[in-house]
């Protein structure tokens, strides 16, 4: 009984979409069928658009195949309505619409099947199959389809000539689906991959009015209606790069109904007197517009989609990077731990045997014991130095202050380079970013002993404004910026890449005429995402 239930109610659930479906698509394909010719029916030269495929066609390309018996069925029933109330008979008005669908729904078969709705934007071999498909083939026989029916029937004739019905039945699919498969995309990105900004969107529907009134303005001028259809062009164009394909597609949908429309009355650049001319250079002019506009928006994709594939490659390879800095203190950890507690304790007890051994031992040999026991505790000695700099442990119990004299009086102490400390503060900052702000000063300071030559090294840290900046400056022999064959070494990746976990950014750059200025601009607060990557070597 509940498995039975469960079947009536599934069944239920799929009869009432199907419903909605067959609904929702008899109004949208009647509303095209009246948009597609209402505004002409006066002037007889022929319609500019046939707008109910196209919209099938979008319906189809978003619902799975078993909705698309309701939605054929739907658009059917619409079509034939409002054929039906301007004066054709149902059975006349059904034979042809149903072809016409028909065809529709196979050229949108083939689209699927080829997989163009998820690549025809971002490949152009891609876009050629669709233009073949729905903008040449489609519309070549539905328009044979279409001269064949009114040659047959007693149907009112509102095609116009066979070049107009062509253009009538291809624009659609030019301008709409390009229009809805922009807005499909857009949809499935991600929230934070959408651009688009509100401003952005005010000024291009301002431009879109300001260009519209234009057209319906009186110019004395001849030269200003070819000027008019430029600023168009150019105008979609913009509006491609800042919204994308669905914004100029969408854009140029709204002013292809609008030319046609105003220019039905004698307005506009395209106005040209002749009902049948002026329906043919609206039609050619947003034919043109449009094809130049599917072209570009696969450049548009193209560099839209390597960019998003950038930012995925640099995510990650932030995200090894930060695990290969982690996994490297780790092990820097656990050597400076073995060092401390295993090499140094036997070096420890090497010159505890010494000492015992000393006083046994004869003169002689006494000050050769004291020799080896004096280089043992040099080498205990460089062995704590070298485990501290693996692992600084004044981080953990002191603060970044002392870590950082620290290190520069032991710079000083190994090191021909004198190296001055002026560091402020920095009881904002968490252990990780000290110990990024230590290691980026510790490599820093070894460049400088291995390829400076420098005498002097100066070391700031310092905060304000929520933001902290670290400088290391020397006075050594400089780098040359402008050197073709300027390369960056390990330390400075290392340095760029705990600079961007700070959330910040490095520059390398010369100090004066002589030695080089190293700048770490950080926030001063940890920051809850990784900040995009900049930086400047040279």
């Amino acid at each position: 009984m509940g498995v039975r239930s469960i079947f009536v109610q599934l069944s239920q659930m799929e009869s009432h979409r199907a419903t909605t479906r067959f609904a929702g698509m008899a109004g949208v394909a009647a509303t095209a069928q009246l948009v597609s010719v209402e505004p002409w029916i006066s002037t007889r030269g022929g319609h500019t658009l046939w707008l109910p495929g196209a919209a099938l066609m979008c319906a189809l390309l978003w619902r799975p195949y078993g909705e698309w018996l309701p939605c054929v069925a739907g658009s059917l029933l619409g079509c034939v309505g409002i054929l039906a109330l301007r004066g054709a008979t149902a059975a006349e008005a059904t034979g042809l619409i149903l072809g016409l669908l028909l065809l529709v729904t196979a050229a949108t078969l083939l689209i699927r099947q080829f997989g163009l709705l998820d690549t025809m934007k971002v490949d152009f071999p891609q876009v050629i199959m669709f233009w073949v498909i729905a903008v040449l083939a489609l519309p070549l026989s539905s328009t044979g389809w279409t001269l064949l029916v009114l040659r047959s029937t007693p149907l009112p004739d509102f095609a116009g000539s066979w070049h107009n019905l062509l253009l009538a039945n291809a624009l659609p699919y030019l301008l709409l689906v390009p229009t809805f498969i922009g807005l499909l995309r857009m949809h499935r990105r991600r929230p934070q991959q959408r651009t688009l900004s509100a401003p952005l969107a005010f000024l291009s529907l301002a431009l879109l009015l300001v260009l519209w009134t234009a057209w319906m303005l009186p110019w004395p001028s001849p030269m200003a209606e070819p000027l008019l259809m430029l600023a168009s062009t150019l105008l979609m164009v913009w509006l491609l790069l800042v919204l994308g394909p669905a914004g100029a597609f969408l854009a140029l949908s709204c002013s292809t109904l609008l030319c046609m429309a105003i220019s039905a009355h004698g307005w506009g650049p395209l106005a040209l007197g002749d009902g049948e001319r002026t329906t043919l250079a609206v039609q050619l002019w947003a034919f043109g517009d449009g094809v130049t506009l599917l072209l570009l928006s696969v450049l548009v994709e193209q560099r839209q989609s390597a960019r998003t594939s950038l930012q995925a490659a640099s995510t990650r390879l932030a995200d090894v990077t930060a695990q290969m800095l982690r996994v490297q203190e780790e092990e820097r950890t656990r050597i400076a731990r073995d060092l401390h507690d295993d090499i140094n304790q036997s070096l420890a007890a090497i010159s505890i045997q010494l000492s015992s051994l000393k006083r046994a031992a004869p003169a002689l040999a006494r000050e050769q014991m004291e020799q080896l026991q004096e280089q043992v505790l040099e080498v205990s000695s460089d062995v704590r130095r070298l485990s501290h700099d693996l692992h600084p442990s004044l981080l953990r119990y002191t603060s970044l202050s002392s870590a950082l004299r620290s290190l520069c009086g032991g710079a000083c102490r190994h090191a021909s380079t004198r190296v001055h400390c002026d560091i402020n503060d920095e009881d904002i900052l968490d252990e990780q970013q000290k110990l990024n702000l230590f290691r980026i000063t510790q490599e820093a300071i070894h460049n400088v002993n291995q390829h400076a030559y420098a005498r002097n090294v100066w070391i700031r840290l310092q905060f304000a404004g929520g933001q902290g900046l670290l400088e290391i400056e020397d006075d050594g022999v400089g780098i040359d910026q402008d050197s073709p064959f300027m390369r960056r070494g390990l330390g400075m990746i290392s340095i760029e890449e705990r600079a961007r976990l700070l959330g910040g950014s490095s520059h390398l750059q010369r100090a004066g005429d002589r030695g080089t200025l190293l700048s770490i601009v950080f926030p001063a607060q940890r920051p809850t995402t990784n900040a995009p990557f900049t930086s400047e070597s040279t």
